[in-house]
């Protein structure tokens, strides 16, 4: 049951979003969420993990703000979607013995995404 891990990224995060990249990125996100009638924050950062971009669509729930910053922020972070995170703290937890219900700090989101873009060049 036992995974080999692979060694960590050697390269750097990349360049940062260009401010007309991030507009394209939005309004790609934004279709998406309208197709799909979900009401969400959509958060756009840099390979910094600083945030660029933010949009709260409507019916969005007032926190969704602060965890589609958080979700970003961790996916650049621990280059890892947020979905791919959740498996990774479990595995790790397992480990330990120690499986909490969520990350002990409030700066790490685990949560599922319902889409996640990432841009590459």
């Amino acid at each position: 049951m036992s995974q080999k891990m692979a060694p960590p990224p050697s390269t750097p995060y990349g360049a940062p979003i260009l401010l007309e990249a991030s507009k394209k990125a939005m309004a790609a996100a934004e279709a998406e969420a309208n197709k799909n009638n979900w009401g969400v924050a959509i958060a756009i950062v840099d390979s910094g993990g600083n945030l660029v971009m933010l949009q709260r669509l409507d019916n969005a729930q007032l926190s969704a703000v602060r965890i589609a910053e958080a979700k970003a922020r961790t996916a650049v972070e621990f280059r890892l979607r947020p979905r791919r995170w959740k498996t990774r703290w479990r595995e790790v937890a397992s480990a330990c013995a120690c499986w909490p219900s969520a990350p002990a700090s409030p700066k790490v989101v685990c949560q599922s995404s319902q889409a996640a873009v990432s841009l590459a060049g």
